[in-house]
């Protein structure tokens, strides 16, 4: 029931509905709160705040004329996706990090995937196609140099990957342990274990906690014990991964101590719980910022936080006369990606409609389900009338899908004529550009690179097969 109003915010905090101030007041105010409720329009008139990723910016010609050719596109830029993995790999300069593994669902694309390999970056998969297209793509790459972290899969798949392939792979369910014994005989496995509490900005990115399907509880490492102990294999590494999108740099020291709390050396038997372990994988959701008002991920506090971790870890391990050696892993997917692409898509209408304005343009959640998915933001901005002096109006950008959810973006502050930039990926003859851009809807629409399913129709008890 406040409405407080300074020279920059309109701040509401309000137990009425818009269309109940609209008829305390005059419908304009009512809408006029609507539009601006919660913006800074000193930090939304452009994106002057993301200028960490000004790529776009300074080859903006090329990227309209790209699209005046080739239609709505997804535009790579080779120096900031180098520049990115270059900046991951000085984790490993100090000694902090001993591997970092991308997590290719990401982004599935050849050339990124080859850019990666060249700066020395591994590569996480979490299925048997996908690992398969890394070594298809990546001609005498070292097995180990992939990280194998199925979820919920066959028996068969599992089985597939222990007997024919020596690169490493992650166990993140009792059942398989419990049930299939003997695929595991004499193989070298890591284990995932939930940390308890997720991290990230909706449900579906959380991966830990009592709703997500990640990982064991630490409650059943005794029963875990007991498995490994009747398969017969070997413990080789722990793994944690807490969610995605994370700025708080703190969160992969924590996950380190979380994992190196259930290896500690054991006094009643002087061994330790994990005998053969060498590695502790903290898991990725290293976060980029897609919000004006957001600050970047400080990689140099998650370097010194770890580095600190890993100093105490290695003394608790000489006092106990453990002298446990062990690889510190990570494994980013978005952080490499997300920054070096952009949806560049044009203006198709503007239609207004009981005060509320819309932008169409020609792309959907085909091209991009993430804003469908589970409401992530991207930012999006008028690339072809950046920098200029125009009229600015608030709109709701939505695409052409027949779905009342293709909308990628609500309520933003755009320039009056509109092409549409939508970061990590923008565009009438105006360019929307959508970033910050990385590409898990890329591979949500391909299933990890998983074949679709037959057709079956049934007629009159006659089944046909038909390819997708």
């Amino acid at each position: 029931k406040i409405i407080h109003i300074n020279a920059n915010d309109i701040i509401i905090s309000t137990l009425l509905t818009f269309e109940e101030l609209g008829d305390i007041f005059s419908t304009d105010i009512a809408n006029t709160i609507q539009q601006f409720k919660g913006y800074n329009l000193e930090n939304f008139r452009e994106v002057e705040s993301l200028s960490d990723y000004p790529w776009w910016i300074e080859k903006k010609d090329t990227l309209i004329d790209t699209v005046n050719s080739n239609g709505t596109s997804f535009i790579y830029d080779r120096e900031t996706l180098t520049n990115n993995a270059k900046r991951l790999m000085k984790l490993q300069s100090p000694g902090v990090v001993d591997n970092v593994f991308y997590a290719i669902k990401a982004n599935t694309n050849p050339i990124i995937l080859k850019i990666f390999y060249e700066e020395g970056i591994n590569f996480e998969c979490v299925s048997w196609k996908e690992l398969n297209f890394v070594l298809d793509t990546l001609p005498g790459i070292d097995p180990k140099r992939i990280l194998y972290t199925p979820n919920f899969v066959s028996k068969e798949e599992l089985q597939t990957a222990l007997e024919n392939f020596d690169g490493y792979i992650t166990i993140d369910s009792l059942y398989p342990l419990q049930h299939w014994q003997d695929i595991f005989n004499d193989k070298s496995i890591l284990i995932r274990l939930d940390p308890g509490k997720g991290k990230g900005h909706h449900q579906y990115v959380k991966t830990a906690g009592k709703k997500s399907k990640f990982g064991i509880d630490p409650k059943d490492l005794d029963e875990l014990l007991v498995a490994i102990e009747q398969c017969k294999c070997r413990v080789v590494g722990l793994h944690c991964h807490k969610g995605s999108g994370i700025l708080n740099p703190t969160i992969w020291n924590k996950t380190a101590d979380f994992l190196s709390s259930l290896c500690k050396f054991d006094e009643s038997n002087k061994s330790s719980v994990f005998p053969h372990l060498k590695y502790l994988d903290v898991g990725g959701g290293l976060g980029v910022v897609e919000r004006p008002e957001q600050s970047n991920l400080d990689l140099d506090k998650v370097s010194t936080f770890l580095s600190s971790w890993k100093s105490s870890f290695l003394n608790d391990s000489n006092e106990n006369n453990n002298n446990q050696h062990i690889d510190l892993w990570i494994e980013p997917g978005r952080y490499l990606v997300a920054t070096g692409c952009v949806l560049l898509a044009k203006v198709t209408q503007i239609k207004i409609k009981k005060g509320k304005y819309f932008i169409g343009i020609n792309a959907g959640f085909n091209s991009l389900v993430r804003p469908i998915l589970y409401s992530a933001y991207h930012h999006i901005t008028n690339l072809s009338k950046y920098g200029q002096d125009v009229e600015y109006q608030i709109f709701d950008v939505v695409g052409f899908i027949c779905e009342s959810g293709d909308i990628f973006g609500k309520d933003r502050y755009l320039p009056a004529n509109v092409y549409l930039h939508i970061f990590s990926s923008s565009s009438l003859n105006f360019f929307l550009i959508l970033y910050p851009f990385f590409f898990f809807f890329i591979t949500f629409l391909i299933n990890n690179k998983r074949p679709k399913k037959v057709m079956l129709f049934v007629f009159q008890l006659l089944v046909h097969m038909e390819e997708p």
